[in-house]
């Protein structure tokens, strides 16, 4: 037995242990209300509202085809890789996009070429 006055090197170990986890605790939360209340990229703009998309989920059977065909791609396609991607005619599928009206959103890239997506699939 030792004859000392010095606290239990269990107890040093386990008030240093608590230390550092205040510690640690304080330094999250000081970087949590920097970000809150100083980065302005993370303060919303005054009077401005985020565009909050509703979910969409394919009901018919023409929506659940296109939608497949542009998921299998992994991109927005032309109606001749959507064509491909459905194995029908090129005037099939476009007959199946026209059906789905302003649920999928269509590009002109130039002349002749559009662009099909479905915008809460890809975005």
């Amino acid at each position: 037995m030792r004859a000392d006055d010095g606290d239990d090197p269990v107890i040093v170990r386990l008030i240093v242990f608590l230390a550092s986890i205040v510690a640690r605790s304080a330094v999250a939360i000081f970087a949590l209300a920097y970000r809150v209340f100083w980065m302005d990229e993370f303060r919303p703009a005054f009077g401005v509202e985020a565009e909050v998309l509703e979910p969409w989920k394919p009901l018919t059977r023409d929506e659940r085809a296109v939608a497949a065909a542009i998921i299998l791609a992994g991109r927005a396609v032309t109606n001749g890789e959507l064509a491909e991607l459905m194995a029908v005619s090129p005037a099939e599928a476009s007959k199946r996009v026209a059906r789905l009206g302003d649920r999928v959103r269509k590009e002109r890239l130039d002349g002749r070429t559009v662009q099909i997506s479905i915008p809460h699939l890809l975005n």
